[in-house]
C-alpha cells in the first residue's frame, strides 16, 4: 500500500554552530507570501559539495514517502556570476547576483543558517550580504579572501 503527503510550511527553524563560539545558534526562517500583510521570503546559506551558495526561500515543503519525510525547500539561487569591484574590496561587501537556474530544489538538510540579504540601489541585478552578527562576519570573511584573492589573479 503506497501512501505519500505533502504539507507546505512558512515557517522553520534552523539549529547551526556558530564559527565564533562554537556553540548552537538558532535562526527563524519565514517564507511567507502573507507575513503581516507583506511578503517575507527570508535568505539562506546552503551547504554545497563545491561551495556554500546564497539563495532567496521561495516555498518550503515536506513529502511523507513510506514513512520518511523528506523536507524541500524551492529557492532562487545567489550563485551568478558577479565581477568584484574596487569599493567591494576596499569597503569589505560581499556582492551577489542570481544564478542561472531561477529556481532550484534542495533537501531543506542543506540549510546552514540564515542570512541578511539587502539589494544594491546602484544595480538591480546585484545585491550584498550583510554581516549582522559575529558569526556571519567570520563566514564572510572567509568567502572575501578567497574572492578577492581571485580577484587578485585576474588582474
Amino acid at each position: 500500500n503506497y501512501r505519500y503527503q505533502i504539507v507546505e510550511y512558512r515557517f522553520t527553524k534552523v539549529n547551526y554552530q556558530s564559527s565564533e563560539t562554537w556553540q548552537q545558534a538558532t535562526d527563524y526562517l519565514r517564507c511567507n507570501p502573507v507575513f503581516y500583510g507583506q511578503p517575507r521570503y527570508d535568505h539562506v546559506i546552503l551547504a554545497m559539495q563545491d561551495g556554500d551558495i546564497f539563495a532567496k526561500l521561495l516555498f518550503m515543503f515536506s513529502i511523507m514517502l513510506e514513512e520518511v519525510c523528506h523536507p524541500i525547500i524551492m529557492v532562487k539561487p545567489l550563485d551568478g556570476e558577479v565581477i568584484v569591484q574596487d569599493k567591494d574590496k576596499d569597503l569589505g561587501f560581499y556582492r551577489l547576483c542570481s544564478g542561472l537556474m531561477p529556481t532550484e530544489l534542495f533537501s531543506a538538510r542543506d540549510i546552514i543558517r540564515g542570512a541578511l540579504i539587502t539589494a544594491d540601489k546602484e544595480n538591480a541585478e546585484e545585491c550584498f550580504v550583510v554581516d549582522t552578527d559575529p558569526d556571519m562576519f567570520c563566514r564572510l570573511n572567509s568567502l572575501r579572501s578567497a574572492r578577492f584573492d581571485m580577484y587578485h589573479v585576474h588582474e
